[in-house]
């Protein structure tokens, strides 16, 4: 390869005086050539002439097609945030009586969320579409979002029951008078029965449309990929 000087104009090169063409073996990579983060897959190189004003302008194409390796996002990013939203069901499984508990879980959970997707957003470029990371990350933040929003349902009901109940001595009088006992077992009953039915409805709930969602998402990012023609 010459090394030459040229000289552009404003009005460009017509192709009467300059015509570029790619040599029959138009890129060489090197041996021992290799990327971090992409497999170089393909190079496709085309000339694109240009008839612009009745005057043919010359034009040459290249477009390298590169596979994003998956292992470093995998282990960083969404192994990671799948993890975090597991987690999150933990609470499901906890006394409804441990406020404390849930309420942490519920909490950290999404704060941890908010700065694995912080973290993930920093270490690629700002684009203005869409990215398949973009997608996980604020569905996984839904998750625990969901999760915590979960506790506050149960909890509505667990303090639902609690401003019912009344101190029953064994006569059945109470702070508030004579209450009938079989009412008040009942009215308690109930408010906590709801509370335990979300939480089972929870535990099944959450990691059934979890895996739904990895099916779907996995299935779209890796096995169907959009086809590009080459414009000449």
């Amino acid at each position: 390869m010459l090394d030459h000087l040229l000289r552009s104009f404003t009005d460009g090169y017509s192709t009467d005086r300059l015509m570029l063409r790619w040599n029959n073996v138009p890129v060489e990579l090197a041996a021992n050539m290799s990327l971090p983060q992409f497999i170089l897959d393909d190079i496709n190189t085309a000339i694109c002439d240009r008839l612009y004003a009745g005057i043919k302008y010359t034009c040459i194409t290249m477009k390298i097609h590169f596979t994003r390796k998956y292992g470093y996002h995998l282990i960083q990013e969404f192994i990671p945030s799948a993890l975090i939203v597991m987690l999150s069901w933990v609470s499901f499984w906890i006394s409804l009586e441990a406020v404390p508990a849930r309420i942490s879980i519920g909490l950290l959970s999404v704060l941890t969320m908010t700065t694995q997707s912080s973290g993930s957003r920093t270490k690629l470029p700002e684009v203005s579409y869409i990215k398949a990371i973009d997608i996980w990350m604020s569905v996984c933040m839904l998750f625990v979002f969901a999760a915590l929003l979960e506790y506050a349902l149960v909890n509505v009901f667990d303090r639902k029951q609690k401003r019912h109940e009344t101190y029953v001595d064994a006569n059945g009088v109470g702070k508030e008078g004579k209450t009938n006992k079989r009412h008040y077992r009942c009215c308690c009953l109930k408010g906590r029965e709801r509370a335990r039915i979300i939480d089972k409805f929870s535990r099944v709930l959450f990691p059934l449309t979890f895996t739904i969602f990895n099916m779907f998402y996995w299935s779209v990012y890796l096995i169907w990929e959009p086809v590009e023609t080459l414009q000449h």
